[in-house]
């Protein structure tokens, strides 16, 4: 109960952050008349929303006809993208309220190694406000560079407006260790 309610606390302040980094939101071109230091991640994260992902494995979540899917994590810049794909197989939009990002720690067998939970806050995102009835919406998060330890995992929370469909989905150490490098 502790945790739910840690989770729901920083779910708006989170949401506020990121919403107000959304892609396009910038001028973009340095002095020099290049894409200066702060616009290299939105090209990168632009350029993944065309790709696949390299995560093939059953690595997503259903709830009540809404699947999130973890599909890459990659890096470059000095940054790491998380890239997620989130269907909507029901009539109804899923409005999102709000996302976070936290570690959480893993379970042993029936106990639970205590830890410190972190909140991790994405310095930019394409994240819709809503995302319409009957499609399916790429998203990509950017962060600052970051590891997690082996005992922990990565959480990301999509909670709906008005609404009890929440996807909790799950990005593993591994995968941030293994990830796809980008430029």
């Amino acid at each position: 109960m502790r945790k739910l309610a840690i989770i729901l606390f920083f779910n708006c302040a989170v949401y506020g952050i990121a919403q107000q980094n959304q892609i396009g939101s910038t001028t973009g071109k340095d002095s020099a008349g290049s894409p200066d230091t702060s616009q290299k991640h939105e090209i990168i994260a632009r350029n993944l929303l065309k790709e696949r992902g390299w995560i093939k494995n059953r690595n997503s979540a259903l709830v009540r006809g809404i699947e999130g899917y973890v599909k890459g994590v990659y890096t470059g810049a000095d940054k790491i993208y998380l890239l997620f794909e989130i269907q909507n197989r029901k009539n109804i939009s899923y409005d999102i309220e709000s996302i976070s990002f936290i570690t959480s720690p893993l379970e042993t067998g029936r106990r639970e190694i205590e830890t410190e939970e972190k909140v991790y806050v994405p310095i930019y995102t394409n994240q819709p406000q809503t995302i319409g009835k009957k499609s399916s919406q790429k998203i990509v998060y950017v962060f600052d560079k970051f590891t997690i330890a082996d005992n922990r995992n990565l959480l990301f929370i999509m909670t709906e407006t008005d609404g009890e469909r929440t996807i909790v989905l799950t990005v593993t150490p591994k995968q941030i260790s293994q990830a796809e490098f980008v430029n």
